[in-house]
């Protein structure tokens, strides 16, 4: 069955991470565009009917991805397409880093399928247009961007939401592009945190009944373009700690904490991304933060992360935050 395609839809128009968004499907969390310019290319969603398995994708393509639990699976195409398979939800295609197409199935829901589009899809887009995209979310200090970066469940969302309870500004979260070429910038997300209902209340974020919840933070965002100073990632210990790694541990650090979608054997694509790592590392602190996933133990990240970028020196960048 194939779902009915709106044909008077109206798109309406977002910013996220400095570009244009054109879409005819709603994205509540993102912003309406403001007054200043966009670097990036404009980004147009909408709806379309597409191949409902790999096996019907018009040009010959490969498996790039699978996820482990059997939920979703990613296919390039020998042009650089990407489509996207997610049971329940349907398929997305996007290509050029300009056009994503969401094709749901019936019984898919509006937050499953809105997830889809600023998940997988906006975070392919940024992909194919050369962006180095860390799996991190980034609060603003002093003017500076700040990333804290792991795989999902790590806790870089809460972490961000400390910041925010200490007077700090949220950037992005859980998506970071920035382009390694000079001195790396972050341009600011969406305002909303996915943040633990539990987390959520005791950081004074705002009451939920989900087990985990997006929190519109519009009060406690940065609307702009800042240079980024450090990269943390997140790793569990009995202590908080930071330890700045060599420039070799972080070259590999922010490989498996980036996303990249290639075929296996595309050794072009693989030396691209860890070169455009390797730049990064160069450019930026990469530290590994260790701490306990407790609540009570934030208050005291947040303290050591301030003391910690007090005593570095400020990057050089003729970057002017843009809000």
């Amino acid at each position: 069955m194939t779902p009915t395609v709106p044909t008077d839809a109206q798109p309406r128009e977002y910013t996220v991470f400095d570009r244009r968004v054109r879409s005819s499907i709603r994205l509540p969390s993102l912003r309406e565009p403001g007054d200043s310019g966009h670097v990036g290319p404009e980004i147009r969603i909408d709806r379309g009917s597409l191949p409902a398995d790999p096996t019907e994708i018009p040009d010959p393509s490969t498996r790039v991805y699978a996820d482990p639990e059997g939920e979703f699976t990613v296919h390039e195409t020998a042009s650089g397409t990407f489509y996207w398979f997610y049971d329940g939800v349907g398929t997305l295609r996007i290509r050029d880093g300009r056009e994503l197409t969401l094709s749901p199935v019936p019984e898919s829901t509006a937050a499953a399928r809105r997830r889809f589009v600023r998940g997988p899809g906006l975070r392919s887009a940024l992909v194919q247009q050369g962006a180095v995209v860390l799996h991190a979310s980034a609060v603003v200090i002093d003017g500076r961007a700040v990333a804290f970066a792991g795989p999902s469940g790590r806790g870089k969302s809460t972490t961000a939401g400390a910041f925010l309870a200490a007077g700090h500004d949220l950037l992005t979260d859980d998506v970071l592009p920035c382009d390694p070429a000079g001195r790396p910038v972050v341009p600011s997300g969406a305002p909303s945190l996915s943040v633990d209902a539990r987390a959520s209340a005791a950081l004074g974020l705002g009451q939920s009944s989900e087990a985990t919840a997006e929190v519109a933070v519009e009060d406690r965002f940065a609307a702009g373009t800042y240079p980024l100073a450090a990269v943390y990632l997140l790793t569990d210990g009995a202590d908080v700690d930071i330890e700045r790694l060599s420039a070799q541990r972080g070259v590999f650090g922010l490989l498996k904490a980036s996303y990249a979608i290639y075929r296996a054997t595309d050794r072009t694509a693989q030396q691209a991304h860890l070169d455009a790592c390797g730049t990064l590392a160069d450019a930026v602190d990469v530290c590994r933060l260790t701490r306990p996933r407790s609540l009570d133990a934030l208050e005291t990240l947040v303290a050591r992360v301030e003391r910690d970028l007090a005593e570095r020196p400020a990057p050089d960048s003729d970057v002017t935050p843009r809000r």
